[in-house]
């Protein structure tokens, strides 16, 4: 019984703190409108971004909803995101 009392006990513990860090809303927007450049956030925070030296290429999104994306090569492309 006492085991079973201390999984309980715990499982609650671990889903109280899981919650703890959830925001409501929009946290970060990153259409990739802009097409050359840095990606702006447009969500309320603004967080500001930075693109790694060797930046990523913008490309056409090729469907009428994604008109631009950024395409990766996997090794040294980056955008940084500052969430401070």
């Amino acid at each position: 019984m006492p085991k079973k009392s201390f999984v309980l006990i715990l499982l609650c513990l671990l889903t109280i703190t899981a919650y703890a860090g959830v925001k409501d809303g929009l946290y970060l927007h990153l259409p990739l409108n802009e097409g050359n450049g840095t990606p702006k956030d447009v969500s309320n925070n603004k967080f500001k971004t930075e693109m790694s030296k060797a930046a990523p290429k913008w490309v056409d999104g090729g469907h009428a909803k994604v008109k631009k994306a950024l395409e990766f090569d996997g090794k040294t492309n980056s955008v940084k995101i500052d969430m401070e």
